[in-house]
């Protein structure tokens, strides 16, 4: 106890003293065949002087996202996704090793991993899918073809004074990542390294904002199952579903009743081979 006493007194000294300042967040999302995502943010830290080394290189082993966030006290420092909208879930922070330094302007520079999934939201009574929540929702209009349309109200980038307009500001990056084989089919605004691109279109399956204003954000795209995956699809859900029922309340019953129908089957199949050879 006197050691952790101790240790949090000098965090707090050295903390006085220290100055952090975010130098670049990367945020990028890649988009999974089930409208289910895998984000990894990257935040990348300017360390000036040696306290603020030394404060960072103290906190490595620790993967609280409570700790980072009082020991560098960064507005920015904190997820882009809104968690009223989209199910986060599996959060790992990662703090890396320092990267570099220069002795001229007496900086370094850390990186600190924000990792998770994320996913609709499900009704807990039903179990039905919540519409309108997740990065995308999905809409299956065609035979093994999904249709997904973003949530804009997902992301959780800079506010503005005009409502449901979000900021990638200076120095933050948003990167989209679809499965192979998708077809974008509207896209607005254009990331400015494919701003002559024609839709629909399926070249393309990376996508990368930096200091643009999401205005009426558009982002449609459809991805189409092969025949393999979509009998893998099958066969799972019936497995699940005879699963479900043969341990739930009903499947014994029904697992006894099998038996006797089976063995109704067999002991007729036996009489009419026996009558059969009978002269």
């Amino acid at each position: 106890m006197k050691k952790l006493t101790v240790f949090v007194l000098l965090l707090f000294v050295f903390s006085s003293f220290a100055e952090f300042e975010i130098k670049s967040i990367d945020v990028n999302i890649k988009m999974k065949e089930d409208g289910s995502a895998e984000v990894k943010e990257v935040i990348s830290i300017y360390l000036f002087g040696a306290e603020s080394k030394s404060l960072y290189l103290s906190g490595m082993q620790n993967n609280e996202f409570s700790f980072w966030s009082s020991l560098l006290n960064l507005p920015g420092f904190r997820t882009h996704t809104n968690p009223l909208v989209a199910d986060v879930k599996d959060f790992k922070i990662i703090p890396q090793q320092i990267s570099k330094c220069s002795n001229t302007y007496n900086y370094c520079i850390g990186e600190i991993y924000f990792e998770y999934k994320t996913y609709p939201y499900y009704n807990k009574s039903n179990g039905q899918l919540i519409p309108g929540t997740g990065f995308f929702s999905s809409e299956q209009y065609k035979p093994r073809t999904t249709k997904f349309i973003a949530n804009p109200a997902a992301f959780s980038f800079e506010s503005t004074e005009v409502e449901h307009v979000q900021r990638i500001g200076e120095g933050t990056t948003l990167t989209i990542t679809l499965p192979e084989g998708s077809k974008v089919l509207e896209l607005s605004p254009l990331p400015k390294d494919l701003e002559g691109i024609n839709l629909p279109t399926s070249d393309y399956n990376v996508f990368s904002w930096s200091e643009t204003l999401l205005v009426k954000f558009t982002f449609i795209y459809e991805y189409e199952k092969g025949l393999d995956d979509e009998m893998v699809a099958f066969f799972s859900d019936t497995y699940a579903s005879l699963k479900t029922v043969l341990f739930g309340r009903e499947g014994i019953p029904i697992l006894v009743l099998i038996i006797i129908l089976v063995s109704f089957y067999i002991i007729l199949t036996s009489l009419k081979s026996v009558k059969g050879r009978t002269p």
